[in-house]
Parts: C-alpha cells; sequence; structure tokens
C-alpha cells in the first residue's frame, strides 16, 4: 500500500517542519528526496514536485515509475483504506480531493472494463470446425467427426 504510505510520510513530515525550528532542515531534507524518488505520484495529488530546497541527485531518479495509477488504485480497493487515506489528508484542499477520488475511480471503470473484455475473449478459446468446412474439396467425403481448435492465448 505505497499510496497512503507516501502521502502520510508527506504530510507529517510537513506538520514536523512546521512545528519545531530544530527539526526543520532535516524535513526539508526528507521532504525533497520524498518528492525526488516518488514525484510521479504526488503530480496525481498536483503536489509541487520542483521547489524542492533541498537537491538531491537526479541520476538516482525513480519519479516516473510511481506515476501509474495502479498505485492509487490498489489501496482503494483495499477495504483497510478505501478512499479514507486521502479524505484524511491535510495537504490537499476539497477540490483536489474530490478531483483525484473522481480520478481513481475512472481509472477502475477502465481497469473493470479492460478485464471483462479479456474474460469474453479466454471463454471463446474453444472454436468447433467440421470436417466439412475445413475442406476446400467437394469431392471428399464429409466426416461425422468434429474436431476441435483451441487458440491459447498467453
Amino acid at each position: 500500500m505505497v499510496g497512503p504510505i507516501l502521502l502520510n510520510l508527506l504530510s507529517d513530515l510537513e506538520l514536523e517542519r512546521k512545528k519545531s525550528e530544530r527539526v526543520y532542515l532535516m524535513c526539508d531534507a526528507l521532504i525533497s528526496s520524498l518528492k525526488t524518488r516518488f514525484g510521479g505520484f504526488y503530480k496525481h495529488f498536483s503536489i509541487e514536485t520542483d521547489n524542492c530546497k533541498v537537491k538531491i541527485n537526479t541520476n538516482a531518479n525513480t519519479s516516473c515509475l510511481y506515476g501509474d495509477p495502479i498505485f492509487l488504485m490498489s489501496a482503494v480497493v483495499d477495504g483497510r483504506f478505501k478512499f479514507q487515506w486521502i479524505n484524511d489528508c491535510t495537504l490537499l484542499s476539497d477540490l483536489t480531493k474530490t478531483n483525484i477520488i473522481s480520478t481513481i475511480k475512472q481509472c477502475l471503470i477502465e481497469a473493470s472494463i479492460k478485464l471483462n473484455s479479456q474474460n469474453k475473449f479466454d471463454n471463446a478459446d474453444v472454436e468447433i470446425i467440421t470436417e466439412e468446412a475445413r475442406s476446400d474439396d467437394s469431392n471428399s467425403p464429409s466426416s461425422d467427426k468434429e474436431k476441435k481448435k483451441v487458440y491459447f492465448q498467453l
């Protein structure tokens, strides 16, 4: 459950940074690291990732890997999280929360449609071909046996 963890980590670090001046620099470094490594995920929430105060080595940037909507959908389909982790986040405005919830719902609908259409193709993988239809030669005797042709999908 990457989504709730990343969002709560960033939220908690932002709150701690505002509370104490002693941990301000440490929080800035951790926030910059989170935004650099998981920026693709944070962009779903319109969280700015380019305003990091501490510069991190961009060669180790894995930001694009976390831009996949699967990180949003996986937490929502888990009964322990649902949409609560988004609603509880103090970093997000109500409009942003509404937009991201509708985006996740749309992604779930599209994934369901895609899975459903794949299941239809999987169920129709056996085709019965008679000997008559297979033979183009009209002089050959027809057989009563039916042959099954199976298509395997990888």
